[in-house]
Protein backbone atom coordinates (compact mmCIF):
# COMPACT_ATOMS: atom_id res chain seq x y z
CA UNK A 1 0.00 0.00 0.00
CA UNK A 2 1.31 3.37 -1.37
CA UNK A 3 0.45 6.81 0.31
CA UNK A 4 0.58 9.25 -2.27
CA UNK A 5 1.28 13.08 -2.21
CA UNK A 6 -0.97 14.05 -5.28
CA UNK A 7 0.53 17.69 -5.14
CA UNK A 8 4.08 16.71 -6.22
CA UNK A 9 2.70 13.27 -7.67
CA UNK A 10 5.34 10.94 -5.19
CA UNK A 11 5.44 8.29 -3.06
CA UNK A 12 5.23 9.28 0.56
CA UNK A 13 5.49 6.27 2.27
CA UNK A 14 4.93 2.59 1.65
CA UNK A 15 2.56 0.55 4.23
CA UNK A 16 3.57 -2.45 4.18
CA UNK A 17 2.06 -5.59 6.35
CA UNK A 18 -0.17 -7.60 4.54
CA UNK A 19 0.70 -10.73 2.96
CA UNK A 20 -1.52 -10.50 -0.22
CA UNK A 21 -3.22 -7.94 -2.34
CA UNK A 22 -4.96 -4.30 -0.72
CA UNK A 23 -8.24 -4.43 -1.72
CA UNK A 24 -9.99 -1.39 -0.48
CA UNK A 25 -8.80 1.24 2.37
CA UNK A 26 -10.39 4.31 4.02
CA UNK A 27 -9.35 7.11 6.48
CA UNK A 28 -10.39 8.17 9.39
CA UNK A 29 -12.91 11.73 9.83
CA UNK A 30 -9.49 13.28 11.65
CA UNK A 31 -7.47 12.07 8.85
CA UNK A 32 -5.26 10.50 11.40
CA UNK A 33 -5.83 6.47 10.65
CA UNK A 34 -6.09 4.53 7.44
CA UNK A 35 -7.76 0.99 7.31
CA UNK A 36 -6.35 -1.27 4.73
CA UNK A 37 -8.59 -4.38 3.68
CA UNK A 38 -6.59 -7.68 2.22
CA UNK A 39 -7.30 -10.38 0.30
CA UNK A 40 -5.06 -11.88 3.43
CA UNK A 41 -8.45 -12.13 5.17
CA UNK A 42 -7.59 -9.18 7.21
CA UNK A 43 -7.92 -5.05 8.35
CA UNK A 44 -4.73 -3.24 9.26
CA UNK A 45 -4.91 0.02 11.13
CA UNK A 46 -1.80 2.39 10.50
CA UNK A 47 -0.94 5.71 12.07
CA UNK A 48 -0.60 7.62 9.31
CA UNK A 49 1.83 9.87 10.87
CA UNK A 50 4.12 7.12 11.81
CA UNK A 51 3.27 5.01 9.20
CA UNK A 52 2.73 2.29 11.33
CA UNK A 53 0.24 -0.37 11.89
CA UNK A 54 -1.78 0.34 15.25
CA UNK A 55 -3.89 -2.67 15.02
CA UNK A 56 -4.69 -6.27 12.84
CA UNK A 57 -8.63 -6.70 12.55
CA UNK A 58 -8.59 -10.79 12.26
CA UNK A 59 -12.08 -12.38 11.96
CA UNK A 60 -12.87 -12.79 8.38
CA UNK A 61 -12.93 -16.18 7.06
CA UNK A 62 -12.23 -14.89 3.20
CA UNK A 63 -10.73 -11.47 1.64
CA UNK A 64 -11.82 -8.39 3.13
CA UNK A 65 -13.17 -6.11 0.45
CA UNK A 66 -14.52 -3.05 2.38
CA UNK A 67 -13.90 -0.72 5.07
CA UNK A 68 -15.83 2.32 6.47
CA UNK A 69 -15.29 4.45 9.61
CA UNK A 70 -18.25 5.71 11.28
CA UNK A 71 -18.50 9.72 11.13
CA UNK A 72 -17.15 9.82 14.63
CA UNK A 73 -14.27 7.36 13.63
CA UNK A 74 -14.80 5.40 16.65
CA UNK A 75 -16.23 2.25 14.66
CA UNK A 76 -14.95 0.16 11.62
CA UNK A 77 -17.08 -1.25 9.33
CA UNK A 78 -15.75 -4.61 7.44
CA UNK A 79 -16.84 -6.47 4.79
CA UNK A 80 -15.73 -9.10 3.07
CA UNK A 81 -16.15 -12.61 0.66
CA UNK A 82 -17.56 -14.57 3.65
CA UNK A 83 -20.57 -13.05 3.22
CA UNK A 84 -20.40 -10.96 6.34
CA UNK A 85 -20.08 -7.51 7.86
CA UNK A 86 -18.45 -6.76 10.79
CA UNK A 87 -18.06 -3.99 13.26
CA UNK A 88 -14.95 -3.43 15.26
CA UNK A 89 -14.31 -0.51 18.23
CA UNK A 90 -11.46 1.35 16.99
CA UNK A 91 -10.17 2.43 20.18
CA UNK A 92 -7.43 -0.16 21.43
CA UNK A 93 -8.01 0.73 25.26
CA UNK A 94 -11.66 -0.77 25.11
CA UNK A 95 -10.68 -3.57 22.73
CA UNK A 96 -7.95 -4.56 25.32
CA UNK A 97 -10.54 -4.14 28.01
CA UNK A 98 -13.19 -6.44 26.05
CA UNK A 99 -10.47 -9.23 25.11
CA UNK A 100 -9.16 -9.11 28.91
CA UNK A 101 -12.39 -9.11 30.13
CA UNK A 102 -13.45 -12.51 27.52
CA UNK A 103 -9.78 -14.21 28.86
CA UNK A 104 -10.86 -13.69 32.71
CA UNK A 105 -14.08 -15.62 31.73
CA UNK A 106 -12.05 -18.23 30.23
CA UNK A 107 -13.18 -17.96 26.74
CA UNK A 108 -9.68 -17.26 25.33
CA UNK A 109 -9.54 -20.69 23.95
CA UNK A 110 -12.81 -20.60 22.11
CA UNK A 111 -12.21 -17.56 20.30
CA UNK A 112 -8.70 -18.82 19.01
CA UNK A 113 -9.98 -21.67 18.15
CA UNK A 114 -9.19 -22.39 14.13
CA UNK A 115 -6.40 -19.45 14.48
CA UNK A 116 -2.97 -19.87 13.65
CA UNK A 117 -0.66 -21.63 16.47
CA UNK A 118 0.96 -18.12 17.36
CA UNK A 119 -2.49 -17.08 18.66
CA UNK A 120 -3.75 -19.79 21.05
CA UNK A 121 -4.75 -20.58 24.68
CA UNK A 122 -1.49 -19.83 26.20
CA UNK A 123 -1.30 -16.47 24.43
CA UNK A 124 -4.25 -15.06 26.36
CA UNK A 125 -3.50 -11.20 27.05
CA UNK A 126 -1.58 -10.61 30.20
CA UNK A 127 -4.63 -8.37 32.00
CA UNK A 128 -4.25 -6.57 35.21
CA UNK A 129 -7.07 -6.72 37.92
Amino acid sequence: MRLWDVASRRTIATLAGHSSTVLASAFSPDWHTLATASYDKTVRLWDVTSRRTTAVLAGHTDAVSTVAFSPDGRTLATSGYDGTVRLWDTNADTTAAHLCALARANHWAQLTQGLPSAVSASSAPACSG
